[in-house]
Parts: structure tokens; sequence; C-alpha cells
């Protein structure tokens, strides 16, 4: 039973590791799109304070992930 103790706060960080890949991944794809339409001066104007804060979740996400 103690050995289940000492493993479950990594289980749990490696389980909030993968939600935040999971999170990470999603957010990628939307920001694929808004470059695209950046690029070809697609995107809506509205839109780019949206690209804005997906870009700085997507920041923020990475470095939590690789700890930094």
């Amino acid at each position: 039973m103690g050995e289940e103790a000492e493993t479950k706060p990594e289980e749990l960080s490696e389980q909030k590791r993968i939600e935040l890949k999971e999170k990470l991944n999603e957010i990628d794809k939307r920001l694929l799109t808004m470059e695209w339409d950046k690029r070809h001066n697609q995107l809506n104007a509205g839109m780019e304070e949206k690209y804005t804060e997906l870009k700085t979740e997507h920041d923020k996400l990475l470095a939590q992930i690789n700890g930094d």
C-alpha cells in the first residue's frame, strides 16, 4: 500500500502532462489554420485578438510541459 501512495503523485503529474499535451495539440490545430489565414491576408480583423490569445496560451502550455 505504501508503494501506491508514493507512485500516485507521479501518475497525477503524468496525467496532467498528458492533458496539457492534448490541449496544446488542439491549440496547435487552431493556430495553424489562423496562421495560414494570416499569411494569405484572410484572417478576419476580429480574430486577430483571438490569435494573439491562442499564441500566448500555446507558449504558456509549452513552458509548463517543458518544465520552464
